[in-house]
């Protein structure tokens, strides 16, 4: 078992605590049930009764971070046995990312294990439709976070939380993503180049299932 000393993309995430469930990419109107509270179990599942086909679920952490997943068709029954599996795991169990995606990848079709990372996304949470988001290509270490300039919102003062997402496998239905921003001032969030590099680097050397040419690409920048 993946625990809270040992994972190492803990310090990205922290601790999960809530599940998120959204329709057609819309966050802002997603449903959120917090994680151990056996009473939601009821409503998750009645709204996954209700989703139409493009419905996305999601593990929020306390650090804002999250781990999530687009259900394909085939996994709409089993869709029921994850949400249930996710809100009643007891407290003392350690809600890690390492034990969110060993989750999901359990009881959903795989998701992150031996699956490449495809390419990383740079948006503002539970914003990516509305405010849009910039695409990035991997490694994340040869991308110089200096010269970001998204379109939709500004770097320096983003309404909510500034997310870097890495997105996996070729239908790009599996994805984590962690907080690159600090709060600057109510409802201002400014991105922190450190916190980029710090990820990428987090990326390249925690996932359960290491990528090769990530690490390849990192140490042949010296580490930097």
């Amino acid at each position: 078992m993946r625990g809270e000393t040992t994972d190492p993309l803990h310090r990205f995430f922290g601790t999960a605590m809530a599940l998120v469930v959204a329709e057609n990419g819309v966050w802002e109107q997603a449903d959120r049930f917090p994680l151990g509270d056996v009473s939601n179990v009821e409503a998750a599942q009645r709204r996954l009764d209700r989703a139409g086909e493009d419905v996305a679920i999601e593990v929020g952490f306390d650090t804002d971070a999250f781990v999530g997943l687009r259900l394909r068709p085939a996994e709409r029954s089993r869709a029921k046995e994850l949400v249930t599996a996710l809100l009643t795991q007891p407290a003392g169990v350690p809600r890690t990312v390492g034990g969110v995606m060993s989750m999901v990848d359990r009881l959903a079709e795989t998701r992150f294990a031996n699956v490449k990372a495809d390419h990383a996304e740079l948006g503002v949470l539970d914003r990516w439709q509305s405010l849009g988001h910039i695409e990035l290509d991997l490694p994340l270490v040869d991308v110089n976070p200096l010269q970001l300039n998204p379109a939709g919102f500004d770097l320096h003062a983003a309404p909510a939380p500034i997310m870097l997402e890495i997105v996996f496998g070729p239908r790009a239905d599996g994805w984590i993503a962690a907080r690159v921003s600090t709060q600057s001032g109510p409802h201002m969030h400014t991105f922190d180049a450190f916190r980029f590099r710090a990820f990428a680097e987090g990326i390249c050397m925690g996932l359960p299932i290491p990528h090769p040419g990530e690490c390849a690409a990192r140490d042949s920048h010296g580490g930097k």
